[in-house]
Order: structure tokens, then sequence, then C-alpha cells
């Protein structure tokens, strides 16, 4: 029986790195890919996939694609750090 798989898709490639490994070591029995971008999803048959976990700006841009698949999309944003919005 094949394992289940999960997509990982993000511009930023040290993300996809780091959310990989601690998918891979949350759910061993899962199957974790990664992807740059969207059409790099495309190209590897995204339906084989029980989840999503993907920047936001991709969802953004494919917003069709994830929202026909909310239910098994989990949005990945980054919060501006503490000191961004802080004055000295």
């Amino acid at each position: 029986m094949e394992r289940p798989k999960i997509a990982v898709v993000d511009p930023n490639t040290l993300a996809v790195m780091g959310l990989r490994q601690m998918l891979q070591n949350v759910m061993p029995i899962m199957t974790v890919e990664a992807f740059g971008s969207f059409d790099d999803l495309l190209m590897h048959d995204p339906e084989r996939f029980v989840h999503y976990f993907v920047a936001q700006s991709v969802v953004l841009e494919h917003r069709p694609f994830f929202l026909d698949r909310r239910h098994k999309t989990c949005l990945l944003y980054t919060s501006p750090s503490p000191r961004d919005g802080a004055t000295s």
C-alpha cells in the first residue's frame, strides 16, 4: 500500500526544507514532497496529495485551485518580527 502524501509549496527553499523535515518527523507514515512553485506542483499530479501546505502568496495567485481543495489546504504565512513594528 502506498503511503499518504503531503505537498509543501513555497518559493522559500529554506522554509520548504525545514517544514518538510518537521512534517516527516511528526508524521513518519507520510511522504512529504516539496515544490518551489505552483507549476512544479502541477507537473506532479497534485490530486494524489492528501494535504497541501502552501505559502500565502501561492494560494493568492492560484486561489480557484486551492478554494476547491480548501478542506485539505494549510496556509503558510510569515508574521512580522515583533521588532518590525516597534519604535525605539
